[in-house]
């Protein structure tokens, strides 16, 4: 069987970090019963990582990069719900403002491979 290369992938790697990170606020957001943010908090992160493995058997460069884009969208989109767990004081300020130090370190990754793709295809 064919080993996934996803799984050789710095930023895959990272996203699954950020996942990782994110799930104790997830949990607290389920303990408190605010079960949209948390499930969109669940399906944001995880659908970064899904779009880089889904990207990097695609086929091609062009289609990775449009997996790359959804990956960087989905990180956005994970970046605004910590900004709203932030405002609603849900979890430390501190765990947070660590969270959106690690997106900011997945959304250099995900800018540098999309960038890398691009040269490749050219």
């Amino acid at each position: 069987m064919k080993h996934a290369k996803f799984k050789k992938l710095d930023v895959w790697k990272d996203s699954i970090e950020l996942t990782k990170c994110i799930y104790p606020v997830i949990q607290e957001l389920r303990s408190s019963r605010d079960y949209v943010l948390s499930d969109q908090l669940w399906r944001s992160s995880v659908s970064i990582s899904s779009n880089i493995a889904e990207g990097s058997c695609s086929g091609s460069d062009s289609n990775f990069v449009r997996n790359i884009n959804m990956a960087y969208a989905s990180l956005n989109e994970l970046r605004s719900q910590i900004a709203l767990c932030e405002v609603l004081n849900f979890h430390t300020a501190d765990d947070l403002h660590t969270l959106d130090e690690k997106a900011d370190s997945l959304e250099i990754r995900l800018l540098k491979l999309k960038k890398y793709l691009q040269s490749e295809s050219s």
